[in-house]
């Protein structure tokens, strides 16, 4: 498995929040082990403008093989977690996960 930042612009829209990222992305990790799901690649991308903010927006889309129902559920469970970290973090960090991070979940 490995994740991927693919491009300078993506690299330039997540400068300064490298930690809260690779949490995120450790958290897709550790729910794929949970649930026995093959987490093929994380990929950190910018945004394009039909699905978020496409001058700041990130994209982490997180590649699993898995049917619908079990990338649902994974999705689901992911995101909750992701609600406990953003709680944790200081603010600017919750502000930046919430207005600036998309994930998706996609079928490898």
């Amino acid at each position: 498995m490995e994740i991927l930042s693919t491009s300078p612009e993506a690299a330039r829209r997540l400068s300064g929040h490298e930690s809260t990222v690779h949490a995120v992305c450790a958290l897709a990790i550790q729910q794929a082990q949970a649930r026995g799901l093959p987490l093929l690649k994380i990929d950190v991308r910018p945004a394009w403008s039909h699905e978020y903010d496409e001058r700041t927006g990130i994209i982490i889309d997180v590649e699993i093989s898995a049917p619908s129902d079990e990338r649902f559920s994974y999705w689901d469970a992911l995101c909750e977690r992701l609600s406990f970290l953003q709680l944790s973090l200081p603010l600017q960090e919750q502000r930046f996960l919430q207005d600036q991070v998309s994930l998706l979940v996609n079928k490898g």
